[in-house]
């Protein structure tokens, strides 16, 4: 009976022992081999095994270890078994180029159990390495280095490029080509000059717009965009420019090119600002600005208009 009571009671002692050291994490660091030949790699793994929801710092390898080289690294992969343990684990591969032993230190993992605050401290065991060079038979004669060896040209594995090369510049030269006749096509042609002076020409247009009473008759619109074309028209044989296929502000560019006079040049820009916002910005000028129009478009070809031209003029400009 005695021995019954002194049994149930070590096995009483022992059950919590046995759970504590269930609980506490384990730690441990191992390599796939090792022995090795200068230059070749070993995988060092580290593991950790914990209660799940412990909080585990991993120990800080960069670049080297035991004088050895990290060449890569994993990320710690984390698995939490059937019994609510949590395994860690991380994979690095390590080299050395010169012989000899090399020891890869005690590494520290830090940890603190679900629950508790205190942080504890465990290492793992340190590991002998082994790097080895190749042996060396000095039975034999030692021979001298060889030379350079002349490699034959592949002709035969550039071709390709060069068709390639060849096709691309056939291709550039035809766009080219077609692009340059394409702009000969669209260049802009100078309207050939009509024997009949451009400001004669430009008087009489005006003088026929105005018969025509196009804004007596509520024409409004047509009727300034006839005095802004014939200005244009006039201008461009004039002065030797597109004026037709320009904006009112390139045409006044252009213009103080050919001519400096500032009053010509300010009846010019009023008359097609005028104009514009007639046929573009719906605007309606007042009835005395229908005529003062026409008065501009007069007056500006009278003014420009070679020197020593004395054809009459027409109303609203003088000779």
């Amino acid at each position: 009976m005695r021995i019954r009571l002194l049994f149930i009671a070590l096995a009483m002692a022992w059950l919590p022992l046995h759970f504590a050291l269930a609980q506490q994490p384990g730690f441990k660091a191992y390599t796939d081999t090792s022995n090795a030949l200068i230059g070749n790699q070993i995988k060092l793994t580290l593991e950790a095994t914990s209660l799940s929801g412990a909080q585990v710092v991993w120990p800080t390898l960069t670049d080297s270890v035991g004088g050895m080289e990290i060449i890569s690294k994993s990320d710690i992969d984390s698995v939490t078994d059937a019994q609510n343990n949590l395994l860690l684990r991380q994979v690095f591969h390590i080299t050395s180029f010169d012989s000899g032993y090399y020891v890869i230190p005690p590494l520290a993992f830090s940890y603190n159990l679900p629950g508790e605050t205190t942080t504890q401290f465990k290492e793992t065991e340190s590991m002998l390495i082994t790097y080895v060079t190749m042996e060396v038979d000095t039975t034999l004669e030692i021979k001298g280095i060889k030379g350079p060896m002349s490699a034959p040209f592949p002709w035969r594995d550039y071709i390709p490029h060069a068709v390639v090369a060849l096709a691309l510049i056939l291709l550039a030269w035809l766009v080219y080509r077609q692009l340059k006749k394409k702009k000969n096509i669209l260049a802009p042609v100078i309207r050939q000059a009509p024997a009949e002076s451009p400001h004669i020409l430009a008087l009489r247009a005006l003088q026929q717009t105005e018969k025509a009473q196009l804004w007596q008759q509520g024409q409004i619109k047509l009727y300034y965009s006839e005095v802004s074309d014939i200005i244009r028209t006039y201008i461009e044989r004039q002065y030797r420019f597109m004026a037709m296929e320009q904006t009112t502000g390139e045409i006044m560019d252009a213009f103080a090119l050919h001519y400096h006079d500032p009053q010509p040049r300010q009846l010019l820009l009023e008359l097609l600002q005028t104009a514009d916002l007639v046929k573009f910005a719906k605007y309606l000028p007042a009835s005395p600005q229908h005529s003062m129009c026409m008065e501009q478009a007069i007056r500006f070809v009278n003014l420009t208009k070679p020197a020593g031209e004395n054809q009459p003029t027409t109303e609203g400009g003088t000779a």
